[in-house]
């Protein structure tokens, strides 16, 4: 059986049902504390790895249709839109006509066309029939041209070909190429006018202006260190060398979306933007998936994976095995004729095993059977849903089946042993002993007696998945509870989702030397054991995989396939780029009455003494793996540690604070400390004057009482000494 198989980088994709404000995206553009910017036809979104935030007209935005952007040198991000008017972004407010004197000095008759910013870091701003300038440490102004510019344009200023010569920024109109000179325009050539530009203009070696056509008309050029990096089309973007004298492309990307923007972030992921279709991020170009099939369907996921030198074989549900070589599909083998000769004849017969043998043979474990094959040659025997197979020093082969344990001889092909006779997920030979993992937890071969290992522990009692093990450790997977490691000595150590494991609900695990990999439903966890923390790694749909639900794992040194309804993904872990950046922003810090911005000293009353921080990590690479560390100096003696996006005081007591915290994504990069000072005043009657008040009039009442008691003592004794005269 041959079938047109498909080979596709693994992106993820981002449209308005994960939060995105449209799905037709214009431009995107990222930000110097690492936030992701896309202009869309609903609205301005800022993406942070992990959530949108979105703006619109009710947020400040001038209008909803956000066509482009500028970052200029003092951190302004620039916004084009349908509207005539200016705007720009800076910290956590838009500055517009209405609350900046500056951008109300100048009245745009058109639409920005585009921005650019000279080398002496002047902003030029040009529209559709005039040109603003802004030069450092100067004011926004409109710039006259004799004889003026609005009496010689036809169809609109539009963007040049070429956008400076020198340190003279270029300008287009009409039919016509010019440089602006102090306030002349100087005439550099002539062109003809036209709305599918297929070419991009560079200059050559000798100087000369160089050309290179695309077949697709071209929507956007996006340069870095002053060469084309990447070339929008409406079919697809192109990535370009960094040959400064023949700029030529050496990938195409999406070739059947139109692509408005495309750019690589700090942390060197792709981006693309679409007309219709949302954002796409390529995370790695190392990382390829194959599926037999192009189309969506039962047939590509990949239930087994095993390799022996260049060829690889995949197992797959209908009997079917697959078999690759150099990343091409050379043939699919259906088994399903042999499925009415054995007890067992399920229609999906999944291939869930494969093992490769000396001399060219293969074992393979089936649902229905178990098959031996060396080119033509093949065995069988009949068994139920086979899980695992294990190869012994001995020769022969501990299987764990729906139905069994057994050991197979493989010079013989025949059943030598039986451990258990009832279902099993799982078996291992380890420290000279079969251990078997069972619906019931896992069990321990003593002699002729299964007998649960260690039945006291809860998580060892429940459904085990997948055994692995070493001289010196067995990992347990089990379905709910995550992973645990057991050592020689029967130490036990739990590791899950509390302490870095994607997900306690485990599918898979495979041991390749000292890498350990646990396909979870939540993605693929890596644990390098040579790491005394056992940090965990995670790969997902958001950052290498096309999918979280991990079917069946092959690993071999820094090679890792890894199987999913998608079919296989392959990569090498010294190729993938983790590369990455933390960043933090403070988004929100209000009390119950009142906001303030991060450089204000909070102040706070006893009437009004609860806080709340809204903050955002990020990192587009951990795609929202992000432990964030704070303290409130004057209550907290220790940080403390969070993965929420908001944190919470209620009735603080009077008191000076600092509140301090910080970010660290997955990959252990952290971002700096931002911090605020906190002050809560004293009610009055905990305030030093009212005390002072109140232990003055205290002394007063004292006195007085004194007095009084005091007077009446004079007038008793004046009076018994009235009567002894008398």
């Amino acid at each position: 059986m041959q079938s047109a198989n498909s080979q596709t980088y693994n992106y993820v994709t981002y449209t308005s049902r994960e939060g995105l404000a449209g799905n037709m995206v214009y431009d995107m553009i990222q930000d110097e504390t690492g936030f992701i910017w896309f202009g869309t036809d609903n609205g301005l979104s800022r993406f942070d790895g992990k959530n949108f935030k979105n703006y619109t007209v009710n947020d400040g935005l001038m209008d909803n249709e956000v066509l482009f952007f500028h970052k200029d040198f003092s951190g302004r991000l620039w916004m084009a839109t349908f509207s005539h008017d200016l705007s720009y972004r800076k910290g956590n407010r838009f500055y517009t006509k209405y609350n900046d004197t500056m951008i109300a000095r100048i009245k745009p008759e058109g639409r920005v066309v585009s921005f650019r910013e000279g080398p002496d870091s002047t902003l030029w701003i040009f529209c559709q029939a005039q040109v603003f300038c802004w030069p450092k440490g100067g004011v926004l102004h409109e710039k006259k041209f004799k004889p003026a510019i609005q009496q010689r344009i036809l169809n609109g200023i539009t963007h040049p070909v070429i956008q400076w010569i020198g340190n003279y920024p270029c300008i287009s109109f009409n039919d016509s190429l010019f440089y602006i000179q102090d306030d002349s325009l100087v005439f550099i050539s002539g062109f003809k006018y036209q709305t599918g530009v297929k070419e991009i203009t560079y200059k050559g070696k000798s100087g000369e202006p160089q050309k290179y056509s695309f077949p697709n008309d071209i929507v956007r050029v996006t340069t870095r260190n002053g060469l084309p990096h990447f070339v929008s089309t409406v079919k697809g973007a192109f990535e370009m060398n960094y040959n400064e004298y023949n700029p030529t492309p050496v990938e195409h990307f999406l070739p059947d979306k139109g692509v408005t923007s495309a750019f690589m972030d700090l942390e060197g992921n792709y981006w693309f933007s679409t007309l219709g279709d949302g954002v796409y991020k390529l995370v790695t170009k190392s990382a390829l998936t194959y599926s037999i099939s192009k189309d969506i369907n039962a047939l590509n996921e990949v239930f087994s994976i095993g390799k022996r030198n260049d060829s690889i074989l995949t197992g797959h549900g209908g009997s079917r095995l697959a078999i690759w070589k150099s990343g091409k599909l050379q043939q699919v083998i259906t088994y399903e004729k042999f499925l009415p000769y054995f007890e067992n004849s399920i229609a999906t017969n999944r291939l869930k095993s494969i093992l490769p043998l000396e001399n060219g043979a293969w074992l393979l474990g089936f649902d229905g059977f178990l098959l031996w094959q060396r080119g033509k040659e093949q065995k069988f025997l009949p068994m139920k849903a086979i899980k695992t197979m294990e190869l012994q020093k001995d020769h022969t082969v501990l299987i764990a089946s729906g139905q069994d344990v057994i050991k197979v001889d493989l010079d013989n092909f025949k059943i030598i042993k039986t451990y258990y006779n009832q279902r099993a997920t799982c078996a291992t030979a380890w420290n000279g002993k079969v251990f078997i993992g069972t619906l019931s937890g896992l069990k321990v071969v003593d002699g002729d007696n299964v007998l649960p290992y260690n039945a006291e522990d809860s998580i060892l009692s429940r459904r085990i998945i997948g055994l692995a093990s070493n001289d010196r450790f067995m990992w347990v997977a089990t379905s709910d509870a995550g992973l645990v490691q057991i050592s020689s000595n029967g130490k036990r150590t739990l590791l899950n989702e509390r302490n870095g494991l994607p997900s306690d609900i485990c599918r898979t695990m495979v041991l390749s030397g000292n890498n350990l990999w646990v396909g979870t439903n939540k993605g693929l966890a890596h644990i390098r054991l040579t790491d005394p923390k056992r940090e965990v790694l995670v790969y997902n749909q958001f950052n290498l995989l096309p999918n979280n639900a991990i079917s069946s794992l092959f690993a071999d040194n820094n090679e890792v396939m890894v199987g999913s309804p998608a079919g296989f993904t392959v990569f090498e872990t010294g190729k993938v780029n983790t590369n990455s950046i933390c960043g933090l922003e403070l988004d929100k810090i209000q009390s119950s009455k009142k906001s303030w911005q991060e450089d204000e000293v909070i102040l706070l009353t006893p009437t009004d003494n609860f806080l709340q921080i809204d903050y955002s990590g990020i990192s587009a690479r951990a795609a929202g793996q992000m432990d964030y560390f704070f303290m409130l100096e004057g209550m907290d003696n220790q940080w403390q540690q969070t993965k929420v996006n908001v944190i919470t005081y209620s009735n603080l007591p009077p008191g000076n604070y600092i509140f301090k915290i910080f970010a660290r994504n997955i990959f252990g990069v952290s971002s700096e400390v931002r911090f605020f000072k906190v002050s809560v005043t004293a009610p009055f009657w905990k305030k030093r004057w009212f005390l002072v008040v109140c232990f003055l009039s205290g002394l007063g009442i004292i006195f007085l009482i004194f007095y009084f008691r005091l007077q009446v003592r004079n007038k008793k004794i004046e009076e018994n000494n009235r009567i002894q005269l008398q």
